[in-house]
């Protein structure tokens, strides 16, 4: 538990100004909150090439007090195998640990990597931690929908081969069953191989699709601590046989809001707002058809978020299916963060996926904003019902519509709504619960298997000031599980 200034290598599957989503900010702003403590901190982030810079190879910059190296990679897999096995991308990796000897490796995600890099750091007797920012480890398409839109409630096996295929989806459903029957991976291996050398191609791949089930979990139980920000998604990593003693809910800190950034919404809502990738899973085009009409009784809608319909066919849909009252504001700066919120009365997050824990809402909660969300995944525990939102269910464009009539209709609901909104961790508090649980990992003996197998058989959570609020269901802090 000594006090001197730690070196920490961050691995993330991409980092501003590149990659900008959820994860790739969070790495951004965690890696310059503790570079802020006095660490050294080395981001390793894949990067799209530039011109034509070889695959696995590296490129260094500073971004202030943080070191950044950038591995380039195409993403040109020559099979499914390599999206989650690739020992290019290992090579690069534990050449940066001989290198740089680091103290922790925190991954804040595998994709685009290799889930062999666990098992690397550990074999140099470092501690590991894992953060799990959506549903990879248990679907390859991340979001565990099909292309068809349909949600999985768990991988489905052999059936996640005809997902990834994109053919077949009527028979994802019996595809798993067939799991159940002793042998039925090396039938269906061989039923594939019978048609010649295409089948013979199949049959690879599909055993590429069964081996990731096993690959992919074995990184996650292979880290010291795997960290959560939604209790939803600790319960899913939970069902791929991960000890639930080193699984820990524990909140993304944010940049604290300038006061004068702050606003409170004064009678009722007439400025929504989507904040975010606009994608399909996403759920905007439920949001355009949930508006539908309301500009006729002076709503708007602004949707921030990188938008090209030259290129983009989903975007192209979005811009035909608009009407009157929306405006697409395209990408913004972090800088202007303040002033997006600050020129809303609610915010709408419609996704049709099983959301971990949407930096947006908490963004909002910032901003002293109401929100309405998709009653699913972690926005079921980030949003109280009619305290600090309204939830609907997914992709039902009426019912999102009605409570978006609701804030319009009730002119103080939006107020009491904003008022109600819980506290949200910063960037510093994250920091400084992150650098605990490095040190007491570097204190921890290290053994064959992972650190910390002496913790109590219960979780423990970081503690954040959002338990503090009225009504929430406490949890252990470290202190009292030490005791």
């Amino acid at each position: 538990m000594s006090a001197r200034p730690l070196h920490v290598l961050q691995v993330a599957h991409g980092y501003p100004p590149e990659a900008a989503a959820g994860a790739e900010l969070y790495t951004q702003r965690l890696a310059h909150a503790l570079a802020a403590r006095g660490h050294r901190v080395t981001v390793l982030a894949r990067s799209p090439p530039l011109a034509d810079e070889p695959d696995f190879t590296l490129r260094e910059d500073a971004e202030g007090a943080v070191r950044v190296l950038r591995m380039t990679q195409r993403l040109g897999h020559r099979r499914h195998r390599e999206s989650y096995r690739e020992p290019r991308a290992e090579a690069v990796f534990r050449a940066v640990l001989r290198a740089d000897r680091p103290d922790v490796v925190h991954f804040q995600h595998l994709l685009h990597w290799s889930s062999g890099l666990v098992e690397l750091a550990r074999a140099s007797g470092l501690p590991t931690v894992l953060h799990a920012h959506d549903l990879w480890a248990l679907c390859a398409r991340v979001q565990m929908l099909r292309p068809d839109g349909q949600r999985c409630e768990r991988n489905m096996g052999s059936g996640c081969f005809a997902c990834l295929k994109g053919r077949g989806l009527a028979h994802v459903e019996r595809l798993a069953r067939l799991d159940r029957w002793p042998g039925s991976r090396a039938l269906a291996a061989a039923g594939l191989a019978l048609t010649g050398a295409r089948g013979r191609r199949r049959a690879a791949e599909y055993r590429d699709v069964r081996a990731r089930e096993r690959a992919v979990p074995a990184a996650f139980r292979a880290a010291d601590v795997v960290l959560c920000p939604s209790a939803a998604l600790r319960e899913r990593l939970l069902t791929l046989g991960l000890d639930p003693r080193r699984v820990l809910r524990s909140d993304l800190g944010l940049p604290p809001v300038a006061p004068g950034e702050r606003r409170r919404p004064v009678g009722p809502a007439r400025r929504f707002g989507y904040v975010g990738s606009l994608a399909p899973h996403k759920g905007v085009h439920v949001l355009l058809a949930a508006f539908r009409g309301l500009a006729e009784r002076g709503a708007t809608l602004e949707l921030c978020g990188p938008f090209d319909p030259e290129r983009d066919p989903y975007h192209a849909a979005l811009a035909e299916a608009a009407g009157a009252g929306v405006r697409f504001r395209g990408a913004f700066e972090a800088r202007d963060r303040g002033a997006v919120y600050g020129g809303l009365d609610a915010l709408v997050v419609p996704s049709l996926w099983f959301e971990n824990a949407p930096l947006v809402v908490r963004e909002a909660f910032q901003a002293r904003l109401p929100v309405i969300v998709s009653d699913l995944g972690g926005l079921v525990e980030a949003v109280r019902d009619g305290v600090d939102g309204l939830r609907v269910p997914p992709g039902d464009a009426a019912a999102l519509q009605r409570a978006m009539l609701r804030l319009l209709d009730e002119p103080t609901l939006a107020a009491e709504l904003a008022a109600a909104a819980p506290a949200v961790t910063t960037c510093a508090e994250d920091a400084a619960a992150t650098e605990r649980l490095y040190r007491e990992l570097l204190a921890a003996p290290s053994a064959d298997g992972p650190r910390h197998t002496d913790l109590p058989a219960r979780p423990y959570w970081i503690p954040t000031p959002r338990r503090a609020r009225a009504g929430a269901e406490s949890s252990p802090t470290l202190e009292e599980v030490r005791a």
